[in-house]
């Protein structure tokens, strides 16, 4: 199974297996996946991904465009489906009413490792313990851009409601990021980085 790479701080991009995918065929295909593996811990009902992607489509046709969204994206990311009832393909857990991202699969989510570097920090009182350092610097050089930044789906209120709900909860954790570095270095006496931090 071939590594599947997503990076949606900043603009959206993914890779299979080293090579660039770019033949999304819409951005409600990239906007498919990119829901399902951030919200990835759970199952989604097939109603409810049809909602959030075409609102204002009867629930028959939002159904029927959610089938062929998710056809390209199996096509997109080269996957074959098994033959048993409750599919199991390598990034994609599917059935008759859900779908979910697979957790188990070969893949890196800069969103996830983003979260994870940041709240890897410890404290001693007031300030940052040294050895979260490194955590800190990687959860700043991930963070290329805002979540999804210049991607949006206009006749998709409810997914641009998640979107910018994800940008102001990753945004506030880069901020804090950057606060604890230039705390860090101006108490080391390192005035520089921590302008630089201040600055960001």
């Amino acid at each position: 199974m071939a590594l599947l790479k997503i990076c949606l701080l900043g603009s959206f991009q993914a890779w299979l297996g080293g090579n660039p995918v770019t033949n999304f065929e819409s951005n409600k295909v990239r906007a498919l996946l990119s829901y399902l593996v951030v919200e990835k811990d759970r199952p989604h009902t097939r109603d409810t991904i049809a909602g959030l992607l075409w609102p204002d489509f009867p629930e028959r046709s939002a159904l029927g465009n959610l089938r062929w969204a998710l056809s390209s994206l199996r096509a997109s990311l080269e996957e074959r489906p098994s033959t048993s009832d409750n599919a199991v393909y390598p990034h994609l857990l599917t059935c008759r009413e859900s779908l979910q991202f697979n957790n188990a699969s070969d893949y890196w989510l800069d969103v996830a490792a983003f979260k994870e570097s940041s709240s890897k920090e410890t404290s001693i009182g007031e300030l940052v313990h040294p050895a979260a350092i490194d955590h800190l610097l990687n959860a700043v050089a991930l963070y290329r851009g805002n979540f999804l930044e210049g991607f949006s789906l206009p006749d998709s209120a409810p997914f641009e409601e998640w979107i910018l709900l994800q940008r102001e909860q990753l945004a506030r954790l880069y901020l804090r990021s950057l606060c604890l570095l230039a705390d860090y270095y101006e108490s080391c006496g390192d005035y520089e980085k921590a302008q630089q931090y201040v600055w960001r």
